[in-house]
């Protein structure tokens, strides 16, 4: 009986040792298997991180690259402190002129892409580089006065903007500017080396696809920032700007202006500059307007500035625009009503052709006598006035004949006679647009940047008009 209990014993010891060893052979072969799972690539999650040619996730960037970005050898963007000073002439109470001299400070960012010999050259924005030559009303400078003078401006490469050891600065020089990219190229003899990374295409960015930018926020300290495009082709027409934008959403701040960004090539996993980070909406949070790299490339190249010319319509407009104005105005359907400045200008086609431009004052529509009225009686083609109409009162008015003109009275009154037929076929563009009704995002952007266009004149042409009113004024009445 103790034999056979003791055999049991023994086959059932045997029975669990077998059952562990098959249960450790079945977790092993799991654990291969779950290795080679492991192992297998997923090519979906590949796809969605690239379906075109920047990656949409930054788990796809080389592992050396991360490394590099981690390290001190990354800081190739640099911060830039402009000091521009300015001139304001004002009259002490003797009346005398006095002139006082202010400075104006300005940090942003700016990143070295090419090296010739010992000559570095950066790219930055051209609104940190190039500050206004005078200051106004479009050109607002915190702590200038409008009217100042710019005399001197000074660049040079910082720590952070609360660097004052001016031995370890490094100056740099204005090579080239393009006011309409809001981009400036500048040059200096600094041991740095070029960004290390390829330029891209920012054409062929998609929304999704993620950046990184490389500055210095609020001119402190050096970062880098991440995000995502938000947005592609955004046509950017605020004041001097005309050129195509696209939106990131990172955390963005004043000082990284002149920042370069990136985004990482899904074929070779590396970064590539894809555009220089320019301004931001005011009223939004994370909405960050990058210029693109393929509107600048050929500025890079060149290197040569790019102004717009602001007399480019002028001395006068062409025959084709003179035409347009005179059918538009020879229809008895349209409106020849416009505005000037905080004014507004009537026009009337007679017969023999003489345009009669009526300008009224600013109680207007409800007293209609006209402040003094333009006569061009078309001689010589239009362009030229030949008298001024001033109404000195309701029953009374006064011609003054062009031989009479003073020579300044002249130049003005040529300024603003262009300026009004310019103002003319601003609003007949705007206004030929409106009655479409075809409502689509193409049709609201050229509304609104007709629209812009129009507006922004607005202090410009106030000016004029009160440069001449000035000269007319000196006009005494005929006897």
């Amino acid at each position: 009986m103790r034999n056979l209990l003791f055999a049991v014993l023994i086959l059932l010891l045997l029975s669990c040792t077998k059952g562990k060893e098959m249960v450790a052979e079945k977790d092993v072969n799991q654990g291969d298997a779950g290795a080679a799972m492991a192992e297998e690539p997923d090519t979906n999650k590949a796809e969605q991180r690239c379906s075109g040619r920047y990656a949409d996730n930054p788990e796809v960037l080389k592992r050396e690259i991360l490394e590099f970005e981690k390290s001190r050898k990354s800081s190739y963007s640099v911060c830039i402190r402009n000091t521009t000073t300015y001139e304001q002439i004002f009259y002490s109470e003797d009346g005398k002129i006095n002139k006082r001299f202010i400075k104006y400070v300005i940090h942003g960012t700016a990143f070295p892409f090419e090296k010739k010999g010992d000559i570095v050259y950066f790219l930055t924005n051209e609104h940190v580089a190039n500050q206004p030559l005078v200051t106004n009303e479009n050109n607002r400078l915190e702590g200038v006065p409008f009217g100042a003078k710019k005399v001197s401006e000074v660049i040079k490469i910082v720590q952070n903007e609360n660097d004052t050891f001016e031995k370890n600065f490094v100056e740099l020089k204005i090579t080239a500017i393009a006011p309409e990219l809001d981009a400036a190229i500048l040059e200096g003899k600094v041991n740095i080396e070029p960004i290390p990374y390829k330029t891209g295409s920012s054409s062929e960015l998609k929304t999704g696809n993620v950046v990184m930018i490389k500055g210095f926020p609020l001119g402190i300290f050096n970062a880098s920032n991440t995000g995502k495009v938000i947005n592609v082709n955004i046509e950017d027409n605020d004041g001097d700007w005309h050129h195509t934008d696209f939106i990131v959403d990172a955390q963005l701040n004043t000082g990284q202006s002149g920042s370069p960004v990136f985004a990482i090539n899904c074929e070779t996993k590396e970064y590539e500059l894809v555009g220089l980070y320019h301004a931001f909406y005011s009223e939004g949070k994370g909405l960050n307007l990058v210029v693109g790299i393929d509107e600048i490339l050929d500025f890079i190249k060149t290197k040569k500035s790019v102004i717009p010319n602001p007399q480019k319509e002028l001395p006068f407009l062409n025959t084709q625009e003179q035409f347009r104005i005179i059918s538009y105005l020879l229809d008895n359907r349209n409106l020849k009503l416009f505005q000037f400045g905080d004014n507004f200008f009537g026009v009337t086609l007679s017969k023999d052709r003489t345009i009669t431009i009526e300008l009224y004052t600013d109680r207007f529509p409800t007293y209609t006598v006209p402040a003094f009225a333009i006569v061009d009686r078309h001689l010589k083609g239009y362009g030229d006035v030949d008298e001024i109409v001033i109404y000195r009162s309701f029953s009374h008015k006064e011609t003054i004949y062009n031989w009479e003109f003073s020579e300044e009275l002249k130049k003005h009154l040529s300024d603003m006679y262009k300026e009004l037929w310019l103002q003319i076929k601003r609003t007949i563009d705007y206004r030929n647009i409106v009655p479409i009704g075809n409502e689509s995002e193409d049709y609201n952007k050229r509304m609104q940047n007709r629209y812009t266009e129009i507006k922004k004149m607005h202090d410009k042409q106030a000016q004029k008009l009160e440069q001449f009113l000035f000269e007319l004024e000196k006009i005494p009445p005929k006897k």
